[in-house]
């Protein structure tokens, strides 16, 4: 992170507001946690073009990280105006919906998510987790599976999300 930091601190001096150096340096303070500044380098890219689709929907993301659900479903609909088939928006949407307790919603989120892109692990992960809060354990279940299915063995995630599933 050190050069990409040194690099895009070197750009923004000629050149403030360039959006890849704010955006980089907006995904180095989120990789290190430090979401409150992602988010200032995001909005920053974001007040100089409205229709940076990658910047809004990295605002709701961090919304979503600092506990801001209200805040990161308002970007996520930003973000689905801007990219109407937005996979990441609509798994944002849906849980922020799952932590505001809209579990109908949350769903709707998720299943327009897997229409989609009906391979992404980390959909059936949310779904799981919302079928989990509902009681719902054979869909529960049967999501659980699918994210380690579509994880393979890159993603320990889904594996230890399922194992506890199973628990449960």
């Amino acid at each position: 992170y050190k050069n990409s930091e040194k690099f895009s601190r070197r750009i923004l001096k000629k050149f403030p507001d360039n959006a890849s150096a704010l955006l980089n340096l907006g995904n180095i303070a989120y990789c290190k946690g430090d979401y409150e500044t992602a988010f200032q380098f995001y909005e920053a890219v974001y007040k100089n073009n409205k229709a940076s689709y990658i910047a809004v929907v990295n605002m709701a993301n961090t919304c979503y990280d600092l506990g801001r659900f209200v805040k990161a479903l308002d970007y996520a609909r930003k973000a689905l105006k801007l990219y109407p088939s937005s996979v990441d928006a609509y798994i944002i949407s849906g849980n922020s919906y799952i932590e505001l307790g809209r579990y109908e919603k949350a769903e709707n989120c998720l299943l327009r998510a897997l229409d989609l892109r009906n391979d992404n692990p980390w959909i059936y992960t949310s779904l799981s987790r919302l079928y989990q809060k509902i009681e719902n354990w054979d869909k529960a279940l049967e999501a659980g599976w699918n994210a380690v299915l579509y994880a393979g063995e890159a993603q320990k995630d889904q594996h230890i999300n399922f194992g506890y599933l199973l628990y449960e």
